[in-house]
C-alpha cells in the first residue's frame, strides 16, 4: 500500500510504502530526506487502494466528528464512505472520506455524494406533495370564565387548514442514551377558545421497525419551551405521550388527549412531535381538535 503526498521540500507528488511512512524517506524528485506527513497533517494525502488504514479513520473522526454527515441526520457513524466513489476516480484520503449511518451509506452506494443528496431531496419533496395535510377541527361551546380564549376568526366547527409545519434548529438529544432527536411535526399557532382540551387522532404506519414516542404538546402563547428537552423532567410545557413499538409495514389507529389548564394570556400553542428511537413512523390520516 502506497502513501501518496506532496514532498514537504519540493512540493511535488511522491510516495512511500505505508508500513515505513513513520521513518525517513527520500523524495524521488529532489532526493532530500524527509518524514512523510500523517493523515492528520495532510488530509489530501491518499493510499492507492479503496480500503483505508485505521489511522485515516481516526483523522476523519477528528475532522468531521462521529455523526452521520447527511444534513438533518443525527445518527452515529457506522462506516466511512467515499464522497466521490473510488470507482469514479475518488481518492482514499481524509478529505474524500465522510462518516455516515448505515441507512444513508447503503442508499448512497457508489454514487457521487452531491448528486445522490440532490436526488434524495427531490424524492422527499415529491413525497411530501402526496402526503395528506394536517387539519384542525375546532369545536366551541358557551365560554366559561376559566377557559382559555384564542383568536381564530373562522366559524365554529369548520375544518381549518393547519399552519405550515416548522423545522426548528436541530435540538440536542433529550437524554444521553437517546438514539435520535425530537422532531416537531406540526404546530398550530393559536387555539380558539373556549378550549379545555385538545385531542390528536391519527392513523399510523411503520416504515421501519423500532420504537418511538408521539407527543401532544401545548404551551401558553409566547412561552415556547425547549423541544430538545422533550421526554425529560426539565421539559417546561405540558404534554402527553404514546409509545409505538412495531415492525415494518404495521399499521394502527391511536389518539392523544391533553387537558389545558387556565392560561394567564388565554391563548395556547399546540404541536405534535415524534421522538424517534430507530423506527420510522408515518402519519397516514390525522386531525387535531380543540374542544371545551
Amino acid at each position: 500500500m502506497l502513501w501518496n503526498y506532496n514532498c514537504p521540500d519540493c512540493h511535488r507528488p511522491t510516495s512511500a510504502e505505508w508500513r515505513v511512512r513513520e521513518g525517513e524517506v527520500i523524495c524521488r524528485h529532489c532526493a532530500r530526506t524527509h518524514y512523510p506527513p500523517t493523515p492528520n497533517e495532510d488530509r489530501y494525502a491518499y493510499v492507492d487502494c479503496e480500503k483505508w488504514p485505521k489511522e485515516m479513520e481516526e483523522a476523519v473522526a477528528a475532522l468531521r466528528g462521529t455523526i452521520c454527515s447527511v444534513p438533518g441526520c443525527y445518527h452515529e457513524c457506522e462506516r466511512l464512505v467515499h464522497r466521490q466513489s473510488f470507482l469514479a476516480g475518488g481518492r482514499t484520503s481524509v478529505d474524500n472520506l465522510m462518516p455516515m449511518c448505515e441507512r444513508h451509506a447503503v442508499s448512497k452506494g457508489d454514487r457521487d455524494y452531491d448528486e445522490w443528496l440532490a436526488a434524495v431531496r427531490q424524492e422527499d419533496a415529491e413525497k411530501k406533495q402526496d402526503e395528506p395535510k394536517f387539519e384542525i377541527t375546532i369545536t366551541t361551546r358557551t365560554p366559561a370564565p376559566d377557559m382559555p380564549v384564542a383568536d381564530f376568526s373562522a366559524l365554529p366547527g369548520v375544518m381549518l387548514p393547519l399552519a405550515a409545519a416548522r423545522n426548528p434548529r436541530p435540538p440536542k438529544a433529550a437524554t444521553p442514551n437517546a438514539q435520535s432527536l425530537a422532531e416537531l411535526k406540526l404546530t398550530v399557532p393559536f387555539l380558539r377558545g373556549p378550549a379545555g382540551k385538545i385531542v390528536f387522532d391519527y392513523d399510523w404506519e411503520m416504515k421501519k421497525s423500532g420504537r418511538c414516542h408521539v407527543f401532544l404538546l401545548a404551551w401558553p402563547r409566547g412561552d415556547e419551551p425547549d423541544i430538545s428537552l422533550l421526554g425529560g423532567p426539565k421539559y417546561a410545557g405540558i404534554s402527553k405521550a404514546k409509545e409505538h413499538l412495531g415492525v415494518k409495514d404495521e399499521t394502527g389507529t391511536s389518539d392523544l388527549e391533553l387537558a389545558l389548564p387556565a392560561s394567564p394570556g388565554g391563548r395556547w400553542t399546540a404541536a405534535v412531535a415524534v421522538l424517534d428511537a430507530g423506527c420510522e413512523l408515518q402519519f397516514i390520516e390525522y386531525a387535531l381538535a380543540a374542544t371545551s
